[in-house]
């Protein structure tokens, strides 16, 4: 019997755990790659997966959430799972367990990126929680290209170990006034980045910190962050440190800073696997869709893009 699926992304479908699933589970935490990480001994007993098995049902029907199992939508194939599950008052553990065979494909980054846009988005969680073995440095690397940020790290009872632990916000609305999601209680970071702002300008308070935000990319003058409100399954906004109202406000002597952002697009886009291609978008003034009073320019990518792109 085919699965349901309650979210799909590019290539995979997120399922839910059931009664009947316990072939699945015994295949994924059984399998000592996956386990060698999660555990104290690195494999699980039977007795330990049912028990896994039953909290994530029990999850699933009490709160709504669980670590998802997952299956890749072009073959059917079982891959393993990605999810959620409490941690502390307001916040929401990430976590993710690939069958080897999925590793190194991308699909993690895109499972999870899915997860976070359904947790901010549909679920309205103040925060997100990660952590990882301290051995694990592939898991390391998919935190902080997810845009996670340190924090320390946290005794993990089912291994015995300190594991480091990483926090993500939700993004400020980008194109609204930016006061629903402004992240909280995380300290603030690089107050003397370059360039000219404006007071009031919530994009400016993005780039010099005084804000935090998911940051995609960062240098001297441009900085790069995820869109809380995404129009595509990867949709990020580029945005000049040195305040810029709209394109309309750019003269000659911008001219490097606006090539310096549309060489950086390109680079972002490479880096978030867009290697099939993507829109990079510049609304400017009213007319133009602009709500947002400083120039920003949209990269979105993951899905196919229809002309004329809207109204």
């Amino acid at each position: 019997m085919p699965r349901e699926y309650f979210m799909r992304s590019e290539r995979v479908g997120f399922s839910r755990w059931g009664e009947g699933d316990l072939p699945l589970a015994e295949r994924l935490w059984g399998d000592p790659d996956v386990s060698r990480y999660i555990c104290a001994s690195g494999v699980f007993t039977l007795a330990e997966i049912e028990e896994r098995l039953s909290k994530e049902i029990l999850n699933g029907q009490a709160l709504g959430i669980q670590y998802w199992p997952l299956f890749e939508l072009s073959s059917g194939r079982f891959m393993g799972c990605c999810g959620l599950r409490p941690h502390g008052e307001g916040c929401l553990e990430m976590g993710i367990h690939l069958l080897p065979a999925f590793w190194r494909r991308g699909f993690a980054f895109e499972a999870c990126t899915a997860v976070i846009g359904y947790a901010f988005g549909a679920l309205k969680a103040e925060k997100l929680f990660g952590g990882h073995n301290p051995k694990n440095a592939a898991s390391r690397g998919l935190l902080k290209k997810l845009g996670f940020s340190y924090t320390g790290d946290e005794f993990y009872a089912p291994t015995g170990l300190y594991h480091p632990s990483y926090e993500l916000y939700p993004p400020v609305s980008l194109e609204g006034t930016g006061q629903e999601t402004i992240a909280k209680d995380k300290d603030l970071v690089n107050k003397n980045r370059k360039g000219t702002t404006m007071e009031n300008c919530i994009f400016c308070k993005l780039a010099s910190g005084e804000i935090p935000t998911n940051v995609v990319y960062e240098d001297e003058s441009v900085f790069s962050f995820y869109d809380a409100d995404p129009q595509a399954p990867v949709h990020v906004l580029i945005i000049p440190k040195k305040h810029l109202g709209s394109l309309n406000e750019a003269s000659c002597e911008d001219a490097e800073l606006l090539a310096h952002m549309l060489l950086k697009a390109k680079d972002i886009a490479a880096e978030l696997g867009l290697e099939n291609g993507y829109r990079l978008v510049i609304n400017t003034g009213a007319d133009g869709g602009q709500s947002v009073p400083h120039l920003h320019i949209h990269l979105l990518g993951k899905r196919q893009m229809n002309w004329p792109p809207g109204d």
